[in-house]
């Protein structure tokens, strides 16, 4: 067998491409028919003519006599032609006399003495214009005048505010003062916070934030009534015409802050709660898809209704320690794209530094439609809020998050040092004040406790300094060991300047105002006891760049 198989020949396979290869395809109908085979084969192609296609018409078109006429408005000429002179001066009784034109003389027949002359055509062309011209005058004032009051960001539907006299008789700031009040709606509520809209479409609007009534109602009473008492409430003021409130706006919790969305959702107004939700309105929405609320006198007695707007979406129903934990004592809103799908991102802080960021989300109405059983979001309502960041850190935490789970760890065993001493970041950061930084994308400042601004970011890491403290460089060996405690105010307010944004005020519980620059970690300037009894808040003068209230 062995034998047998060493007679048979050996073949090896070798691949060989051969490009000349000849391929015969498959022919269509009208290859076919092109070469007058196969079922084709003797047969010729017929011709129709329908004669549609020849046609002629004719237009006769007379031509108008037209002039070709421009115009400057208004003229930009210093001199007139004598044609224009001729055209457009008028013809005046009296005489011109040099003496008159210094104030020595009258104008009128024979007045003054010394050489007349009649009047420079110029001058009787202005004061007696044909009216054609004043028509086009006045429609390039009304065109100039708005270009220039965008040029000074004033809105050309603005309306004034209505102010009534001034209740410190001329000795206060003020010009004058206007009253806000709803007695059967706001009588016995406090005020706790107030917002001004950026983007209100010409009418000066202000939101008011009213508490509660349920502390003078006693626990009893809260748990058996659900009237209109028992929830917050906001209230959108027209100040051009402050007799009533425009919108009124109810929450089940108790309002802390609030505030309008930045353009072009000027329309969403949201709110930070004491018990830790955040709730926004829309105020687009119509009236009719709102209840109607009864109004009680004193005596309980009802005396008149009104629409209150519920929520269009509110985290209030929605139980989370890590963001429904403590009190929300400061919402920020930023503007993220000129879309209006996605307009705004807000910024809220608790009262422990917990910082969340929520994407604002206005809907088309067949989009909110298939959208009606998401959490928190009302039927028929077009906007929502998206979660995009939780638990944010801020300040040196951010920068190093396990040293300072470290520092958490030996604090809570008692042998607490180096990072929490004179620090309360290992037990949790109070705060008190929110503002988002403009020129870093995703950062933010937070004022806490011990007179510092801790920065955060939560899109990537915040560049550096991470935090701000109301020390002028005098004054900066202070920073170093202990120096931290020495300084137990709080930063009750943050504002960033309208005109310089890397520059931003800062105002303490102590009375102390700091100007910071946002690339450095110590204050530019400071002033102490500048706010006897505390800053509540501090602001930038919108018309004076170097002006700030308090």
């Amino acid at each position: 067998m062995a034998r047998s198989l060493l007679k048979f020949p050996h073949l090896s396979l070798e691949p060989w491409i051969d490009d000349e290869v000849f391929v015969l395809g498959g022919l269509s109908e009208y290859d076919l028919a092109a070469m007058g085979r196969g079922a084709f084969a003797g047969k010729k192609v017929g011709a129709a003519q329908t004669n549609d296609d020849a046609k002629e018409e004719e237009v006769q078109t007379e031509e108008i006599d037209a002039e070709v006429y421009g115009c400057q408005v208004p003229e930009d000429r210093t001199a007139m032609t004598d044609s224009e002179v001729n055209a457009g001066s008028v013809s005046a009784a009296g005489t011109y006399t040099p003496s008159a034109a210094r104030g020595g003389g009258d104008v009128g027949p024979g007045g003054g003495g010394g050489a007349t002359a009649a009047a420079p055509a110029a001058v009787m062309r202005v004061l007696h214009s044909d009216p054609g011209m004043e028509l086009r005058l006045a429609e390039f004032v009304r065109w100039a005048g708005m270009q220039v009051l965008a040029a000074l960001g004033v809105s050309a539907a603005s309306r004034p505010v209505v102010l009534g006299a001034d209740p410190a008789a001329g000795s206060g700031l003020s010009a004058g003062a206007v009253h806000l009040a709803h007695p059967a709606l706001l009588a016995t509520r406090p005020v706790a916070a107030l917002a001004i809209s950026a983007a209100s479409q010409g009418a000066p609007l202000l939101l008011a934030a009213y508490g509660a009534m349920g502390a003078q109602l006693g626990s009893e009473a809260l748990l058996q009534d659900h009237s209109l008492a028992t929830k917050g409430v906001l209230c959108v003021w027209d100040l051009s015409a402050p007799v009533h409130p425009k919108a009124v706006l109810v929450s089940e919790g108790s309002p802390s802050c609030c505030g309008f969305c930045p353009a072009p959702a000027g329309h969403v107004v949201f709110a930070g709660m004491e018990e830790g939700g955040l709730c926004v309105w829309d105020l687009e929405e119509p009236d009719a898809r709102h209840p109607v609320e009864a109004l009680p006198d004193a005596g309980g007695q009802p005396q008149g209704s009104l629409v209150c707007r519920r929520p269009a979406f509110t985290t209030e129903g929605q139980f989370d320690l890590a963001t429904a934990g403590s009190p929300i004592v400061a919402v920020a809103a930023a503007q993220h794209a000129e879309s209006r799908a996605t307009p705004a991102h807000l910024y809220s802080v608790s009262a422990w530094g917990d910082v969340n960021v929520w994407g604002v989300n206005v809907l088309a109405p067949a989009e909110a439609r298939a959208l009606d059983t998401e959490l928190g979001m009302r039927v028929g309502s077009c906007v929502r809020l998206m979660r995009l960041a939780t638990g944010v850190k801020i300040g040196l935490p951010a920068l190093f998050p396990q040293a300072a789970a470290a520092a958490a760890a030996a604090a809570a065993s008692g042998g607490g040092a180096g990072l929490a001493a004179g620090r309360s970041d290992a037990g949790g950061v109070r705060a008190a004040s929110l503002a988002v930084l403009p020129l870093q994308r995703g950062a933010f400042v937070v004022g806490a406790d011990g007179g510092r601004l801790l920065k955060g970011s939560w899109a990537g890491v915040a560049p550096a300094p991470k935090e701000y403290v109301a020390h002028d460089h005098a004054s900066a060996a202070t920073l170093c060991g202990a120096g931290r405690s020495k300084v137990p105010s709080m930063v009750t307010s943050v504002s960033l300047s309208p005109h310089v944004p890397w520059a931003l005020l800062s105002g303490h519980d102590d009375g102390t105002i700091a100007l910071h620059s946002v690339g450095s970690s110590t204050a530019a300037a400071v002033w102490h006891g500048a706010a006897p009894g505390g800053a509540l808040a501090v602001r930038w003068a919108p018309g004076r760049p170097s002006t700030f209230p308090r």
